[in-house]
């Protein structure tokens, strides 16, 4: 169940936070000040401005001290560094690709089928799938039953999953719940993180299940419980899910560097835009591609109209040049790209960003102080009227098998359990904030 959080209630849960957060924090870009500006005791000021996408006229400043603080407030809301650390490697993740709204409704008009098909012999939906690989302490969000699709992969610094050589995948229930209801609502920062003790067997056994409790801080009794289950053999066949091809993306010779600010500007200027402009009509047939070009001191898209014509050509330029001779430019799916370069901006990125792009996939390569991210977009084929799968491979899950009698099971070496651990048990294990 959704629970509304009034904003009072926010207020009142997380204006100190908010407050002590932004003390130490610092905005997304700084620069020199030449004229004067208002500012109260704590050094804070609410500029109004206006913006033309190129130029930042400066109008007024106040340091009303309530409108302060609701500003801050609302900022401290979109940032993902406060978070606990599990839930925000998750979080993370889940905004690269994260779609909302009307445009979610709009896409879900025009389902993309995978090559898989269920038990009835109907094709698969290819929607997508967070699955959490501890072999490589990685997370993949990507479609199921597909050969490619957008791609993104996850390094968290510090190790997640620290028990088993197979993976686990994000239920839908908890898949929804952390984007309808946290990344939705703006409320990333709305709820404490709590370990959880023996929990009711709602999936088969054999299976692990790591399992977090999320409360909110305004209202206690308003909480969920965040599962990560692993694959079971027990179960028919787990569908495949789209993966990176690291050897092809590691050939690729066209890479360049561009900051952090600039896919900031890509995400809020841009792709944000088409997002609000395209959302209630995302589905129609003009709003399907749209064309992407890495020029020297810009980036470059070509929106297209209904009779096919480039209905607007936009510019987002930047002040470092790359060391590029010829413009790169390629067809992508609207629904791929804009999604991926809002996500990738709505983050609090550390250092640069690297940009690989050839024919087949648009790469960007990042990072945060929790993970570092590769996202994948595949190009799209005009002739064969498909994306281009070069740069993407499948991967089958790897499921937990029931262990027989008298060897160790993969959790046998886990102290932190102080009793005996029963092999067909649902045994949550403590995620660590």
């Amino acid at each position: 169940m959704i629970v509304d959080v009034t904003d009072v209630q926010r207020r009142e849960a997380l204006a100190e936070d908010a407050e002590e957060y932004w003390r130490k924090a610092s905005g997304i870009a700084s620069f020199a000040l030449d004229f004067g500006i208002n500012a109260n005791k704590r050094k804070y000021s609410l500029a109004l401005v206006r913006v033309d996408g190129k130029q930042l006229d400066f109008i007024d400043s106040s340091i009303d001290e309530q409108v302060i603080k609701s500003a801050l407030l609302a900022s401290y809301r979109k940032q993902f560094v406060p978070i606990p650390n599990n839930l925000r490697c998750i979080l993370e993740v889940l905004r690269t690709q994260f779609v909302n709204g009307k445009l979610i409704e709009q896409l879900d008009k025009v389902p993309e089928f995978g090559f898989e098909t269920d038990a009835n012999g109907k094709p698969v939906e290819a929607r997508k799938r967070l699955v959490f690989i501890p072999t490589t302490n990685e997370l993949l969000l990507s479609p199921i039953a597909s050969r490619c699709g957008v791609v993104t992969s996850s390094v968290p610094a510090k190790k997640l999953l620290k028990l088993g050589s197979n993976d686990f995948y994000l239920p839908t229930y908890s898949k929804i719940y952390l984007e309808k209801r946290l990344l939705g609502n703006d409320d990333i920062n709305q709820f404490s993180v709590n370990n959880v003790g023996k929990i009711m067997a709602i999936h088969k056994a054999p299976s692990i299940v790591y399992a977090m409790k999320l409360t909110n801080k305004a209202m206690p009794a308003d909480f969920a419980y965040i599962d990560i289950v692993s694959f079971s053999a027990s179960e028919n066949k787990e569908f495949c899910q789209v993966a990176l091809n690291d050897e092809y993306i590691a050939s690729i010779k066209a890479r360049f560097k561009v900051e952090a600010t600039t896919m900031h500007k890509l995400a809020k200027q841009y792709a944000d835009k088409w997002i609000e402009s395209k959302g209630d009509h995302a589905s129609r047939p003009e709003n399907d591609l749209c064309s992407f070009a890495v020029a020297s001191d810009a980036f470059e898209f070509e929106i297209f109209d209904k009779a096919g014509d480039i209905g607007a050509d936009t510019v987002c330029t930047f002040s470092k040049k790359l060391k590029l001779t010829n413009k790169l430019k390629h067809l992508f799916k609207c629904r791929d790209l804009m999604p991926a370069l809002s996500g990738i901006g709505a983050l609090q990125l550390e250092g640069d960003v690297e940009l690989i792009l050839d024919s087949n996939v648009l790469v960007f390569k990042y990072n945060t102080t929790a993970a570092s991210y590769v996202t994948a977009i595949p190009t799209f084929n005009k002739q064969t009227k498909k994306r281009n799968e070069k740069a993407f491979v499948v991967y089958q899950p790897k499921a937990y098998a029931k262990k027989k009698a008298g060897s160790q099971t993969v959790m046998g070496n886990f102290d932190e359990f102080n009793e005996p651990i029963v092999e067909d048990d649902l045994m949550p294990v403590y995620c660590y904030a």
